[in-house]
Parts: C-alpha cells; sequence; structure tokens
C-alpha cells in the first residue's frame, strides 16, 4: 500500500491481470493508494512501487466474487474516495464458427461477458454505490466483425450493452461504465496472428500501424477521469473501419 496524507483512499481493482496488455498497462497508471489485482491464474504483476501477487479467482457466480472480496478483505466505501475497476479478460475463437461445440461457446461466453457481468453486479453489491469507474477492454472488431472470431465479436459487443445498462441505473449515484475498445495493440491475442493477416487487418485502419501502448494508457486515465463519460465506448484503434 502507497501512503497517502488524506483519510479516504483511492482504489484499483484489476481484472484479468495476467494479460500481457494488462502487465504492460497497470505499471504505467498513475498510482492509486490500494491495488488488488485479480485473475484466474497465480502469479506476480510489476507495478511502479513493487511487484505485487494476483489473487486467483473463479467468477463461476455473483456470490463467489463477493466472497473473495471479503476473503481479500478489501475496505469498505466509507474508507475510500473512488474505486476504479478495469476489466482485461478476453479470449477469442478457436476456429470458425461452425466448428466450435457448445462447451467452446459457453467458455467464450463465460469469459467474454458473463464474468464482466457478474463482476460489475460484485462491485455494485460489495461496496454500495458512489464513485466509481468500471472500464472494460473491448476491440473494433467486436463492432464490425471478422471472419474467425464471431463469438469474440458477438460477447465483446454485448458489454456495449451492459454498460449502457449499468449507467442508465447507477450514473445518477456516482457508478460510471464504459467500454475501451481497441485497436491493434503489440500485445495480447495479437500474438495469436499469423504475420500476414496481422499486416492486413493493420492496413484496415486509417493510420495504418499498430496503436501505441501509451495511447491506450491515456485512454484508460482519460476514462477514470472524467466523470462525465458514462455509458460510453471510446475507440482507441487508429481509426479502425
Amino acid at each position: 500500500m502507497i501512503e497517502t496524507s488524506g483519510t479516504k483512499e483511492r482504489l484499483l481493482i484489476a481484472f484479468g491481470s495476467s494479460s500481457l496488455l494488462a502487465r504492460a498497462i497497470l505499471p504505467k497508471l498513475k498510482p492509486f493508494d490500494v491495488y488488488h489485482l485479480m485473475s484466474t491464474k497465480k502469479g506476480t504483476v510489476e507495478l511502479a512501487h513493487g511487484n505485487q501477487n494476483m489473487v486467483e479467482v473463479e467468477c463461476s457466480s455473483i456470490d463467489a466474487i463477493i466472497d473473495k472480496f471479503e476473503e481479500m478483505r478489501l475496505p469498505k466505501r466509507s474508507g475510500l474516495s473512488e474505486i476504479a475497476v478495469i476489466s482485461f479478460v478476453g479470449i477469442s475463437d478457436d476456429g470458425i464458427f461452425k466448428n466450435l461445440d457448445s462447451l467452446e461457446i459457453d467458455h467464450l461466453i463465460d469469459v467474454n461477458f458473463r464474468s464482466n457481468t457478474y463482476l460489475a453486479s460484485a462491485i455494485i453489491k460489495y461496496f454500495g454505490v458512489g464513485s466509481t469507474s468500471l472500464t472494460f477492454i473491448s476491440s473494433s472488431r467486436a463492432l464490425l466483425g471478422d471472419r474467425g472470431i464471431t463469438m469474440y465479436s458477438a460477447t465483446k459487443h454485448a458489454l456495449h450493452g451492459l454498460v449502457k445498462g449499468l449507467a442508465l441505473e447507477y450514473g445518477r449515484f456516482g457508478v460510471r461504465a464504459n467500454v475501451l475498445s481497441l485497436g491493434v495493440a503489440p500485445v495480447g491475442l495479437v500474438n495469436k496472428v499469423p504475420e500476414k493477416r496481422l499486416e492486413d487487418i493493420v492496413k484496415r485502419s486509417a493510420n495504418g500501424k499498430v496503436i501505441g501502448i501509451d495511447s491506450v494508457l491515456q485512454s484508460l486515465e482519460f476514462l477514470q477521469a472524467n466523470k462525465d463519460v458514462n455509458g460510453s465506448v471510446l475507440y482507441c484503434d487508429g481509426g479502425y473501419f
């Protein structure tokens, strides 16, 4: 925990913090007073003030996440000035749609959408309403679609509806929910894309190049800081069409 002179602290909860994108972003974020890193895996993440362990969590239900919050002894709302939540979770299809079986489809829904829905519900139930920023990482292809990622696009696009609903229900009480929709970043799922295919994808953007990690960082910090952005999708994709 970073020492702070104030009586209330700023809390960051990073979900899916084992992802390569999370590992690239988290050390560069403006510092928070309290960090809680959650993932389906064990390990550590480098932060500005040193390495921190990730807490292993299964998002099988809302109650399971709340139980984990209680086990982690997360501070209550009364001791916090602000809560920021970033969800980095995301997996892509492993083959064309007709070849996906029921278990594979269910897994994509569970990881990309259901876990984020459970997380949002657990945050509101555990902390109550107040100054809260929920940011879900998505992709431009969630809106545009592409061959071979039908379920990825469908499940990520569902986040757009989730943040609209959360904003309308809880915005007046200080809760904000937004999607950060990224183009091709040099980490994460793009590592699975063949080089020639990746070149073709990048060429579709107006800028014609991958987006920078610093651009992703600036977009995240904008969504956290700007109190009038709610229920929105912010595109950081270099103009992907």
